[in-house]
């Protein structure tokens, strides 16, 4: 497992909020937005987290019981469908990478049944994602005055 190529989030094109067990991202250059329940969750706000390669998967095994075989397979297959969809790119410059410190330990609580991730996507709204312009928002906040003459 430590072979993975190490990903990041593709910002500022991806944009993503998690509320329980539930992420939702949003590619704002597609207008597409995806949800991921329970382990695709975790998996998310662990690749945030900048973890990879067998950190992630230990990170994993920590959290949720299941097969190690089946668990890896899984988490691949949501990696791949991740990249395809432009939600997240590998990591170019190792030294941009938010260091990993772990994320809250398990113990006491019990671990959860793992199921493999799922990521679903929603197209139906779009044209009205492509159409806001909010998130088109500069550094000086929006709405900006359009800039002209030869000052601009």
């Amino acid at each position: 497992m430590n072979d993975l190529i190490r990903f990041r989030v593709n910002h500022p094109t991806v944009i993503s909020e998690t509320i329980d067990d539930e992420t939702i991202l949003i590619n704002l250059d597609t207008g597409a937005y995806f949800s991921l329940r329970e382990t695709g969750a975790a998996l998310w706000q662990l690749i945030e987290q900048g973890a990879a390669g067998q950190l992630l998967f230990d990170e994993l095994g920590g959290r949720y019981d299941g097969a190690p075989a089946i668990m890896a397979a899984s988490v691949q297959t949501l990696l791949a469908e991740l990249a395809q969809e432009q939600l997240i790119v590998p990591l170019e410059d190792e030294r941009a990478a938010p260091q990993f410190v772990g994320a809250a330990s398990s113990a006491g609580r019990g671990k959860r049944p793992f199921t493999p991730p799922i990521l679903e996507k929603f197209t139906d709204m779009a044209d009205l994602l492509l159409l806001d312009p909010i998130h088109d928002v500069s550094e000086q906040g929006w709405p900006t005055p359009k800039q002209t003459g030869k000052h601009a």
